[in-house]
């Protein structure tokens, strides 16, 4: 009985992962506007990617999910798009949307197409802050790990839904990137998204 024991291990460890990709996949293609509905902003305007914050490393350097935002962003945007980063200085000297920019211009984002936002400390104001970018927008595209980009695009729906409708995909999902971190972070999201919803009851909530 012991001896099967690693393998079991393994092939929990290999199910658990299957689960998370699965789940990840399915994040991804989730919230968008049917194609039929898709609409285009304004003909002189330019495609948007918004940058959701998440917070740094204390001296200002990038963090591993503030990286991997970024480079969403950068492999989700079409030629000459604008990138919006937004993100105050949550528990930290220096903005979150900071941070990511100065990373997004190392991996060869133009100075002049990033656009700061430095207000925002949570999601919803990561969107209704950027609202003055998106409205001028002719396509947009939000990025962030996958189940948060979910979660964004539902409260842009609620926000705007005519912006809503000028959604494009994002590259936020590549099979077996992350590998064992995928199931880490399915974890934190899960987690993430429930404290979501428990605080938007409580603020909706009538006072007693």
């Amino acid at each position: 009985m012991p001896r099967r024991a690693p393998g079991a291990f393994a092939a929990l460890g290999c199910a658990l992962l299957a689960f998370a990709e699965g789940q990840a996949w399915g994040a991804s293609r989730a919230g968008y506007p049917p194609a039929a509905a898709c609409t285009t902003g304004p003909a002189a305007g330019r495609d948007v990617v918004l940058i959701l914050g998440y917070p740094g490393r204390r001296d200002g350097t990038p963090g591993l999910l503030q990286r991997w935002r970024v480079r969403i962003a950068r492999r989700s945007a079409p030629v000459g798009a604008v990138f919006v980063f937004t993100g105050g200085a949550v528990g930290r000297d220096v903005a979150e949307a900071d941070t990511m920019a100065a990373y997004g211009a190392r991996l060869g984002i133009r100075p002049s197409d990033i656009v700061i936002e430095r207000a925002a400390t949570t999601t919803r104001e990561n969107l209704s802050l950027s609202l003055p970018w998106l409205a001028a927008a002719r396509t947009i595209r939000i990025a962030s790990n996958t189940a948060h980009a979910h979660r964004a695009r539902r409260y842009l729906r609620e926000l705007d839904p005519t912006l809503w409708r000028r959604l494009r995909r994002t590259r936020d999902f590549v099979p077996l990137e992350l590998g064992p971190l995928r199931l880490a972070l399915t974890f934190y999201d899960f987690v993430a998204g429930r404290v979501s919803i428990t605080r938007e009851r409580r603020l909706s909530s009538p006072s007693r």
